[in-house]
């Protein structure tokens, strides 16, 4: 299954050839950069609460918005691609060589009431955007034993970008 995206160019536009190559030649380019899975850290955490390569990633786009991280913006997008896989193969490699492993990273997770609110919304949307959906059996009790399980975390970019420490 191809993402919006693609399935856009491909399949809802006619005779945008160029465009659906481009947003498929994008969309594996981006999954080549999440390849580096759980099993490329040989000390990930089973609870995680993100994958690791979302981690890395993020790290990567809070060095580049805040300017940290530097590339030519004239330059192709292609080449920025490029550019953003070798930096996540840099992080990556950094971690590695202070023998550091995903679950040492400082995390930041939302309040429960933060996520009591994200799943009202959510439901909200469920119910006026898909409603048969909605009263199904997936649908707004699976949503809320979703909500149970996950713990909305991820890397404390701020706290990576901002201490001496990492």
């Amino acid at each position: 299954i191809r993402g919006p995206e693609t399935n856009f160019y491909c399949h809802v536009l006619h005779d945008a050839h160029n465009a659906c190559k481009t947003a498929i030649e994008r969309e594996e380019s981006a999954s080549k950069a999440a390849e580096m899975r759980t099993e490329s850290f040989a000390q990930v955490d089973p609870i995680l609460p993100f994958k690791p390569s979302h981690a890395l990633e993020e790290i990567v786009i809070a060095g580049y918005m805040a300017g940290r991280l530097q590339f030519d913006d004239t330059r192709s997008k292609k080449l920025f691609v490029q550019q953003i896989l070798l930096w996540i193969k840099m992080v990556h490699s950094a971690l590695q060589e202070r023998k550091l492993s995903i679950t040492d990273l400082p995390v930041e997770c939302l309040y429960q009431f933060e996520i009591d609110r994200l799943l009202e919304v959510s439901l909200a949307y469920e119910k006026a955007l898909l409603p048969e959906f909605f009263r199904s059996s997936k649908g707004a009790d699976g949503l809320q034993d979703e909500f149970s399980q996950w713990r909305f975390c991820s890397v404390d970019t701020a706290m990576i970008l901002n201490e001496a420490r990492w």
